[in-house]
This record gives C-alpha cells, structure tokens and sequence, in this order.
C-alpha cells in the first residue's frame, strides 16, 4: 500500500515538472503573438477577444493578480516607473495555468488557429481542448490528488487520424502533455527515461491497467506522431 502511495506521489511530481514546463513556454508564446499583433497593452481592448470573453471579469482578475504581487520585483518596478500599466508579457506571468487556458479561449477565432497551427499543428479546438484539460493535471497534482486508480474529469479532443479516442484515463492526459510538449527530444530522452525507471521501479507494487496503460505503452508514447494502435 505504502509503495502505491510512494509511487503515485512521484508520478505526480515528474507530471508536474512537464507541466510547468509547457507552462513557460505557453507564457512566451501567447505574449508574444498578442504583443505581435495588438501592442503590450492589447488585452486591455475588449475587441480584441471573442464575443465570449468577460472582459470586466479578466481585467479585475488582472488586478487582483497585481495586487496579490503587488510585492514581485516586476510589479514594484512597472507601478514605480510605468504609472501601474503592464505589458501583456509582464501580467501572463501572473497567471495561473486555468488563466492562460481561458486567454487562449478568450481569443479571436482566426488568432486562436493561427498559434495552434504554429504550435503544435493542430485545430484550435483541440488545443483548447487540451490545454482545459492541462489545467486539471495540474491543479490534480499541484492539490496531492490521486492519480493511481482513479480517472480524470474532462475529456481530451482527440486529434484528427489519432489511432483512438482519448478518454479520461492518466495515459490520456499524458498524451495531452506530449501534444502539448514543445520539443519531441527532449520529452524521449527525458520524460519517457524519468517514466520508465519510475515504472520500473515500483513494477511489482502497481498495476498500469489502473491509470490506463496499454500493454505496448512504451512503443506509443516514444512513437513520433504516436500514429499506433492502443493494444489493452
């Protein structure tokens, strides 16, 4: 029971780990397009999001955000030198992975396709998708949630010519991460290597079966483009 636990644990930090690192690089992205486009104050301008966006509602979290870290070296110094006014780059870095999910939503339709098919080659919907799903693991993992034995809530798009439809399971969500991982080296010569010795390492404790895993899990999630079927 206790080697369950020890190994559910270190799973949800290695899954963590990734998580804040896509994190970053989504900060950098989203920035930087909407910078690109409408200018370092942009997200001030309501016409610059879908007719789904609450702007009244973003703009206070905004504020809430900068007083919460009203004491952050970035803060002190745009309130100090700048008259309070944050650039887009500044403010998403005060945002929380379900805030930078929502900004992604929030967006014009045309602007939200042009980054995921920049990004990740994919429809905006299903990065939408996972990036909604993205927020779960991560408040799952941040919050000491079960991963073992247990399913997530949401279910992933499942992009097009996908070998099957993705599901609620914690392989599912690890596929999510890995369409939503910036470089493809780096997630087969470091996250499958911290994966397999952690799996190897509690082989005889745990039961794959319970947190989704197909038999040929390995050949899946190290194929390039993952175009294989799942083998129960």
């Amino acid at each position: 029971m206790y080697r369950t636990y020890e190994f559910d644990r270190k799973l949800r930090h290695l899954l963590f780990t990734t998580i804040e690192e896509i994190e970053i690089m989504l900060r950098a992205q989203l920035s930087y397009y909407h910078a690109h486009k409408y200018g370092a104050l942009g997200y001030e301008n309501e016409e610059n999001f879908n007719n789904w966006h609450n702007h009244e509602k973003f703009i206070n979290q905004i504020n809430d955000d900068i007083e919460r870290n009203k004491n952050k070296l970035a803060v002190k110094h745009h309130n100090q030198f700048y008259g309070g006014k944050f650039p887009i780059w500044v403010v998403i870095e005060l945002f929380t992975v379900g805030q930078l999910s929502i900004f992604y939503s929030d967006m014009i339709r045309s602007d939200k396709k042009a980054i995921a098919k920049d990004l990740y080659k994919t429809a905006d919907t299903n990065m939408a998708s996972w990036l909604k799903c993205l927020t779960e693991l991560r408040n799952n993992c941040a919050h000491y949630s079960r991963l073992y034995n247990n399913r997530l809530v949401s279910v992933p798009a499942t992009p097009k010519g996908f070998p099957y439809s993705l599901g609620k399971e914690v392989f599912d969500y690890i596929f999510v991460l890995k369409f939503l991982y910036y470089d493809p080296i780096k997630w087969k010569q470091e996250f499958m290597v911290n994966l397999e010795a952690l799996i190897e390492e509690y082989d005889s404790s745990i039961e794959l079966s319970r947190i989704g895993f197909p038999e040929n899990w390995k050949v899946i999630l190290n194929h390039k483009n993952a175009q294989l079927k799942k083998n129960s």
